[in-house]
């Protein structure tokens, strides 16, 4: 675990784009709780908050092509920092909305912070494979992990606290300070990460590679079927909080804190342990299906987030496994039109995925429900497992060296 930390000493770039990840990430937490928070003091609606994350939801959607494409063809990190910035102002925006009447600009702000996201998030994770040594780029994956499952532990508890001790909009101001920190962060590396897309044909360029690479089709196959499964689970974790055990806000903040540390954990070791690629994903992924099939049956609480943290121990390595045969797979000029694609299609399945499971808790037991949820996640490593040995079989020999 600490080989792949220590690993940050020698890849300077790397270091200050996963600070900067994490400070923002931070403040992402902070606008959470507190737009929430914020919403409930203005009108008391279920209703209003759940048409507040269904916004996070649409953008991702709609402009996650137009999102890689710029990418591709702009300075990836120049893009990252200008975000950054711009999302100073749409956190600041929201110390104005201080009355029911003007809840109209949590919509507003809220919308527009994900656009700068979507935009964000596909530049980010392109410009990886250009910061660090290509020995080192499971573990640059794997501490990305690791680092979301530290924002999740720390960003919620502060920002509850925070909030609570000093109302939202203090948590506003410190979200805005943060998007400021990272921008200059990044603003600070010397690399600079630029694309090569063709303004005439930027969707072809990814297809094209779609199509000549047995490895990517079985990646994006796993990749599309795991959110089947990971989308219900989100939904179940409040549930078995508060029906299943009967703690609470307290229940739902161990789970959360069960999964930040099966990522840190997970994230941590990937590089290590992943020496084999898609052995690495496979696994990951079964491990975390079967666990939170045993999840669901968990019979207290603490075996519950005991189970939690092998599940997300398993996601972690999986999820960096994924990205690094993602990484190998195509040219890094189509990266940011890769990684969107995804983000457009696991967000579209997840929410799907989380709709239905919100009628589904109505019907069935949150232990039934649970164990399907578990299922399909270890089905989609099962399903994976042979999309990969189909890739392998057709793959060039160094997808075949990255895959074995």
């Amino acid at each position: 675990m600490l080989a792949s930390w220590r690993m940050l000493r020698e890849e300077r770039d790397l270091r200050l784009l996963l600070t900067a990840g994490f400070v923002s990430g931070l403040g992402d937490w902070f606008h959470t709780v507190a737009v929430l928070a914020l919403i409930f003091m203005l009108t008391g609606s279920g209703l209003v908050v759940g048409l507040t994350l269904a916004l996070k939801v649409i953008p991702r959607i709609a402009l996650s092509g137009l999102a890689g494409a710029v990418a591709d063809r702009f300075s990836r990190l120049r893009i990252v920092a200008a975000c950054d910035l711009l999302r100073i102002p749409l956190a600041l925006s929201l110390l104005l909305a201080t009355s029911p009447d003007r809840v109209w600009l949590i919509y507003v702000a809220t919308t527009l912070l994900v656009v700068c996201d979507t935009f964000e998030n596909p530049a980010r994770q392109a410009a990886v494979p250009s910061l660090v040594r290509e020995e080192h780029l499971t573990a640059a994956n794997g501490l990305s992990q690791a680092l979301a499952g530290i924002v999740m532990i720390a960003g919620s508890a502060l920002g509850g606290l925070v909030v609570a001790a000093f109302g939202p909009g203090v948590a506003f101001a410190v979200d805005a300070a943060s998007f400021l920190a990272s921008g200059l962060l990044i603003l600070a590396m010397r690399t600079q990460v630029k694309g090569a897309v063709r303004a005439t044909a930027p969707l072809g360029e990814l297809l094209a590679a779609v199509r000549g690479s047995r490895m990517l089709q079985a990646l994006l196959a796993l990749v599309t079927l795991w959110p089947l499964g990971g989308g219900a689970v989100n939904v179940l974790l409040s549930v078995y909080a508060v029906r299943v055990f009967h703690a609470g806000s307290q229940g739902i903040g161990i789970l959360y804190m069960a999964i930040g540390v099966g990522l840190v954990v997970g994230g941590s070791l990937a590089g290590p342990l992943a020496r084999r690629l898609g052995r690495g994903a496979v696994l990951g992924y079964l491990t975390e299906g079967v666990c939170h099939m045993l999840v669901s049956q968990a019979p207290t609480l603490p075996a519950a987030a005991l189970l939690l943290t092998c599940a997300t121990f398993g996601a972690g390595v999986g999820n960096a496994c994924v990205s690094t045969l993602l990484m190998r797979s195509v040219e890094r000029a189509v990266l940011g039109r890769l990684f969107a694609a995804i983000s457009a299609l696991s967000s579209t399945v997840m929410a799907l995925s989380m709709l239905g499971a919100g009628f589904a808790v109505e019907v069935w037991s949150a232990r039934l429900l649970g164990l399907v949820a578990g299922a399909l996640v270890a089905g989609a490593g099962l399903i994976g497992a042979g999309c990969l040995r189909w890739a392998t079989r057709g793959a060039v020999a160094g997808e075949t060296l990255a895959a074995a």
